[in-house]
């Protein structure tokens, strides 16, 4: 099973040109975090829609956003913000949005409604 604490430091990418590399949780939307990655010749950062649930990349340093504490998840209405927390249309995040803020002010987290009324 997947795990909400994935957690990779260190990890050093090379020559993926546009495949992309991280390819999100296989059962669940897990939230994986990341820091000190080195990206060499590869543009295509994550993929949101691989199949089965997507996941939510935690970038502890600004080395997968371009900014510390920063979140990339996929992209749908309830994750578009009016004040421009989140930004869509970046090519290294395929069918993703990028949010938060270098403050660390902004949380992404997995929400899972069973049953409304």
């Amino acid at each position: 099973k997947d795990n909400e604490y994935w957690f990779v430091s260190g990890m050093h990418v090379s020559n993926y040109w546009d495949t992309p590399v991280l390819q999100g949780c296989y059962e669940t939307a897990c939230t994986m975090r990341y820091e000190r990655t080195r990206w060499v010749n590869s543009n295509w950062r994550t993929l949101t829609k691989a199949g089965g649930l997507a996941g939510i990349w935690h970038d502890l340093d600004g080395t997968l956003t371009g900014f510390p504490n920063g979140w990339v998840t996929w992209d749908a209405a309830f994750n578009r913000w009016d004040d421009g927390v989140c930004s869509s249309g970046d090519v290294r995040f395929e069918h993703g949005v990028v949010c938060g803020r270098a403050d660390g002010s902004v949380r992404v987290r997995r929400l899972h409604v069973h049953q409304f009324a």
